[in-house]
């Protein structure tokens, strides 16, 4: 749960990269989306132009990850990942998901869900429960 104002987030990723899978480039994304499973459209800045394409939450890197002398091989070899994600303006009351893709294949547990909070009312307003 998070919010009501712009969110700021940090996401921490440790990969393991299987021993076939070393020494290879790999593509990584992360995403967020919106409860429908559709990308997150953020609302344009001041100025923007109008015919401007929405703006949308998207991470992308390439890694590869070497075999280090003395690793025994069909070791899993890690890859580490922090990125911080400031200010996002978000929908209200709403549910959001982060969803990791790599090499264009996803897992169910590639992901993490969050919400954020409705509107805060005033101190002293009576609130329904």
């Amino acid at each position: 749960m998070t919010g009501p104002e712009p969110v700021t987030m940090g996401i921490g990723l440790i990969i393991e990269v299987p021993w076939n899978a070393s020494n290879t480039k790999h593509h990584l994304e992360i995403r967020l989306l919106g409860a429908d499973g559709q990308l997150v459209e953020l609302p344009a800045p001041p100025g923007a132009p109008a015919d401007a394409p929405p703006a949308t939450v998207t991470i992308s890197t390439d890694f590869e990850v070497g075999r280090p002398p003395g690793v025994a091989p069909g070791s899993a070899l890690p890859f580490t990942l922090a990125v911080n994600v400031n200010m996002v303006p978000l929908p209200l009351a709403s549910r959001f998901e982060w969803r990791l893709e790599i090499d264009g294949a996803t897992e169910p547990d590639w992901h993490v869900a969050f919400e954020t909070r409705p509107p805060r009312t005033p101190f002293g307003s009576p609130t329904a429960w």
